[in-house]
């Protein structure tokens, strides 16, 4: 963490707070995170988070992942014939086996799609949002073909955990 923070220019000593961060008993009852995880090394950051959590406690992780064939190939296209790249070199969608990992350091882990993100990467990738009607437009396919298939073709996946002993 404090390496990537000097790499993005956040404050090193900012981020050592919260990595060192002290509680009366050293942890904490709730993680969280946002597109964090699929920038980092699963199997030694998941650890790590774990051994910050409270037996029983539980976290979330809002992530992408790697389950849709068609997001895999325009991931690859991105940069490329004007698809826009957001994110940066070390970005990767989470696959099966690093929640696997996750779940191993946890104790417990589910996976859920709350919201469908498939179309909507189309509009902001490609159509940049520019036409209102059309954004909602997509929306609402988004959220049609969620209702039928979420966790195999969306964009985001919510990788929920809970810290539980290991015996």
């Amino acid at each position: 963490a404090r390496e990537l923070a000097e790499t993005v220019g956040v404050d090193a000593a900012f981020v050592a707070g919260v990595v060192d961060a002290e509680t009366p008993d050293g942890l904490f009852d709730r993680v969280c995170g946002r597109f964090a995880l699929h920038h980092v090394d699963v199997a030694v950051v998941a650890p790590l988070l774990a051994a910050k959590l409270a037996e029983g406690g539980t976290g979330a992780f809002l992530e992408t992942m790697a389950t849709n064939p068609l997001l895999r190939l325009a991931r690859h296209q991105t940069g490329r014939g004007g698809i826009a790249r957001y994110g940066s070199d070390d970005e990767h969608p989470l696959t099966a086996a690093e929640v696997a990992t996750v779940g191993r350091a946890f104790g417990e882990v589910t996976t859920t799609a709350p919201q469908m993100v498939f179309l909507r990467m189309i509009d902001r990738q490609i159509l940049k949002f520019r036409w209102k009607p059309v954004s909602r437009l997509i929306a609402v396919v988004d959220d049609t073909i969620g209702l039928v298939a979420p966790t195999a073709t969306s964009y985001q996946q919510l990788v929920k955990v809970r810290r539980v002993q290991k015996h």
